[in-house]
């Protein structure tokens, strides 16, 4: 037998030792430590999950906030979805007062706009990015933004009025 065939052998052998049918890979990797973590939505449970929230974190539970003014102009000027009759209802200030923070928060988003629109503007001067380079989807979106322009200016004339 040569050494070439010996060496063969040899390794053929080896790797037949280290085949393995079947292994594990979780080791000894240790458990979760959230006790209580899944007990239900049972009443009874209540009580396991508030010990558990309180004195394995160090936090505490608070009650559920209500929503402020400002939260319900920010969500209705969509920042988030409030219906109008949730806006319209809420007591917290009155109507006219409503509408005047509305109007200051949409003189406050049309500034962002504004800026984000000037600061692109110089950007693309700068580098030399021409219109024709557009991608069509952003030539369809700045079209769709005009025309939602031409319609907000008109609904402002009728708030103004």
């Amino acid at each position: 037998m040569s050494l070439k065939d010996e060496l063969d052998k040899l390794f053929e052998d080896y790797l037949k030792e280290d085949d393995l049918e079947e292994t594990s890979v979780t080791g000894n990797v240790a458990g979760y430590q959230t006790p209580n973590a899944f007990t239900g939505d049972k009443e009874e449970n209540e009580k396991k999950r508030k010990k558990s929230a309180t004195s394995a974190t160090g936090y505490k539970i608070v009650g559920e906030r209500k929503m402020k003014h400002s939260d319900i102009i920010k969500h209705t000027l969509g920042l988030s979805e409030v219906t109008y009759k949730t806006y319209k209802q809420d007591e917290s200030m009155s109507q006219k007062k409503k509408v005047n923070i509305a109007i200051k928060e949409m003189s406050r988003k049309l500034y962002e706009i504004e800026r984000a629109v000037s600061q692109n503007i110089k950007l693309k001067t700068e580098v030399g990015v021409e219109g024709r380079s557009y991608w069509k989807a952003t030539k369809q979106r700045l079209g769709k933004i005009s025309e939602r322009l031409v319609k907000i200016a008109g609904s402002i004339r009728e708030l103004g009025s």
